[in-house]
């Protein structure tokens, strides 16, 4: 989050900032889809563990 929260500072001084916000929107995005998809997959990954890690 602090790498996330430097690109925005940096884009958002240099260019404009509106590129800040879609940076942190989509890295947001990013954890969300993340958590679904382990939260709809849990028992499948848990079955097989060993293979997926």
């Amino acid at each position: 989050m602090a790498y996330e929260t430097l690109l925005m500072r940096l884009f958002s001084i240099i260019q404009r900032h509106h590129f800040a916000y879609l940076i942190i929107s989509l890295a947001l995005l990013g954890y969300g889809v993340s958590g679904t998809f382990l939260a709809i997959y849990r028992d499948r990954l848990k079955q097989n563990f060993p293979s997926v890690l």
